[in-house]
């Protein structure tokens, strides 16, 4: 606010844009960090079970252990 009012003071213009495209763009921006956000963390949630127990029991190659 304080930048905004300091552009005006020293001979600024302040010019608004059109609501629609705004809205859809932000709208764009909140789905793409959503999903991201999602896939981050359904990828570390994986990592830490599979970490956790070993190799996981749905595996179709289970790992050797001892002899």
């Amino acid at each position: 606010m304080i930048a905004l009012l300091l552009g005006l003071i020293f001979g600024g213009s302040l010019h608004t844009a059109d609501l629609g495209p705004v809205l859809v763009k932000q709208l764009g921006s909140i789905v793409l960090a959503v999903v991201v956000i999602n896939l981050w963390e359904e990828t570390v949630w994986a990592g830490f079970f599979q970490t956790r127990s070993g190799w996981p029991k749905w595996s179709a190659e289970p790992v050797q252990r001892g002899c």
